[in-house]
């Protein structure tokens, strides 16, 4: 078999050449002579595994830190590329990380609000304000934890997600779901610098 780019012999049924890269599945199909029957010897082209940024542990938990947890799903938001183009049927799915956003953004925003509020309240002796300032704090609350039970859940989706792409490389990696809903980021970022090492096209980010 040949490619059809570069001209050098291929093993039959791959998907890609090996030479130059070219994704066999994108060329016309052949057929067999004076017949319009397509030889068997073109399959789908496997989705290309995209690199996942590797940032260090004590960086993630910096960025956390400054950011008063906004960063927490802005991660999976930078990865969810990297990481739904691996070897697994569960993906990241673009409007849970968006709420997630909100969530953790409402809340720093809120808890704000009610701290300036709050103090006003209290240097102008009106207790309309405190109990206005405590009232914003309540929903600031609600959402940091609506927020926080929506990334957990997201760290096991993409704990999952890890795990079957190992199973499928058989690589040999276990990784823990307990660790992951609890440690969030910090473990999946850990694993995935473990699971990935670093290489020309996976650039260490600091983000």
């Amino acid at each position: 078999m040949q490619c059809p780019i570069c001209k050098e012999q291929i093993r039959a049924n791959t998907t890609v050449c090996e030479h130059c890269g070219f994704l066999i599945a994108d060329a016309p199909p052949e057929t067999l002579p004076g017949t319009d029957e397509v030889l068997p010897d073109r399959l789908p082209a496997p989705a290309r595994e995209k690199p996942i940024k590797r940032t260090g542990v004590l960086w993630t938990l910096i960025f956390a830190v400054i950011t008063l947890g906004i960063y927490i799903p802005i991660w999976f938001i930078n990865r969810k590329e990297g990481i739904n183009s691996l070897s697994s049927p569960h993906k990241l799915k673009p409007g849970t990380l968006v709420l997630a956003m909100v969530l953790y953004c409402l809340s720093v925003a809120l808890g704000f609000s009610s701290g300036i509020i709050s103090t006003a309240g209290v240097f102008t002796d009106r207790q309309d304000l405190v109990v206005f300032a405590k009232t914003l704090e309540l929903f600031s609350n609600l959402s940091a934890l609506a927020g926080g039970i929506l990334v957990a859940s997201l760290s096991v989706i993409v704990r999952k997600i890890l795990q079957q792409h190992c199973d499928a490389k058989e690589l040999k990696v276990r990784t823990s779901a307990i660790a992951a809903f609890f440690l969030q980021i910090f473990y999946l970022q850990y694993k995935i610098n473990r699971i990935f090492p670093a290489r020309q096209d996976t650039v260490r980010k600091f983000y």
